[in-house]
């Protein structure tokens, strides 16, 4: 249930998602990650995550191919960062 500490997301198209903050609910100036939108152009590949892989090539100086849980494993980090989808107001 929605919350004004925890709105719903604007669903503007399922698939491929497309899915929005909503702005009218902005009451600070960082988005949660699970509020932050979701743009994809395509729909989202059926994937199993014990047979994907990552391969890194072309102009590197090592290529390297990694599995989901070499990525998992690797140290993350947290920082803020401006970040807008470039079809924000394309609905105004």
């Amino acid at each position: 249930m929605p919350t004004p500490e925890q709105p719903s997301l604007i669903v503007r198209q399922k698939s491929p998602e497309n899915i929005e903050f909503p702005f009218a609910s902005l009451s600070d100036w960082l988005i949660p990650t699970e509020l932050f939108f979701v743009r994809n152009h395509f729909p989202s590949p059926d994937l199993d995550a014990r047979d994907w892989r990552l391969r890194v090539g072309g102009a590197v100086e090592r290529p390297i191919e990694l599995d989901l849980d070499s990525i998992k494993a690797m140290r993350s980090t947290t920082f803020t960062a401006v970040v807008e989808c470039a079809g924000n107001g394309r609905v105004y």
